[in-house]
């Protein structure tokens, strides 16, 4: 099961849904097209599917999985005139075979980063701490 994910793909993911949910809020501010709303949406949806995919059965895991895919797919094809609009679409676009990596594989991939980012924290310190 895990061969199948990669230590990249996993990455990826991780990396991809942490900079779209930043992204994402800040052409929500700029752009009156109402695709990046949908996308806000959408984003808000998945961080709530992960806060619970342990808890989940796999056939509902990959019943939601379809369901997003699908949803994230009409707000893909959606046409806009706002470039920033573009760029975020082709980005989610680009990335889009990584993005739910973690509902395939629940306790394995997580959603976000934060855990590693924790477990790096003291080698961090330590090389500002020591002027290294």
């Amino acid at each position: 099961m895990l061969s199948s994910v990669g230590a990249s793909g996993k990455a990826g993911a991780v990396q991809f849904f942490e900079v779209s949910a930043r992204d994402v809020p800040d052409v929500v501010e700029v752009s009156d097209d109402p695709v990046p709303w949908r996308l806000q949406l959408w984003l808000h949806a998945l961080s709530a599917l992960a806060e619970r995919v342990i808890d989940l059965a796999t056939s509902t895991l990959a019943a939601k999985r379809r369901s997003l895919n699908r949803q994230l797919g009409v707000i893909l094809a959606t046409p806009s005139g706002c470039d920033l609009t573009k760029c975020l679409q082709a980005k989610i676009g680009w990335a889009l075979g990584q993005l739910l990596v973690f509902l395939a594989h629940p306790g394995v991939v997580e959603p976000t980063s934060n855990g590693s980012e924790r477990l790096l924290r003291p080698a961090v310190v330590q090389l500002k701490v020591t002027n290294a």
